[in-house]
């Protein structure tokens, strides 16, 4: 079944089923980035996803993502 999400307010078609560490994969190697899990934070619909739990999160249709670079600092 292929579901709507949307990535940085861009409508994309993917099927069920389908990881937010997948998609986030997807999407870098689409774009030609390194393939860096590291380097992006991600939230959906407004809540912050810890790369760890990327994994474990389905996404779902109507899902908004956001992709930022992520805080870092001493």
């Amino acid at each position: 079944m292929i579901i709507t999400v949307y990535i940085n307010g861009q409508a994309k078609e993917i099927t069920d089923q389908t990881s937010l560490a997948t998609f986030i994969q997807q999407l870098q190697i689409a774009s030609g980035e390194e393939d860096n899990p590291k380097s992006i934070a991600t939230a959906v619909n407004e809540e912050f996803i810890p790369r760890t739990a990327r994994e474990q999160y389905y996404l779902k249709e109507g899902d908004h993502i956001m992709t930022f670079s992520p805080i870092t600092g001493g």
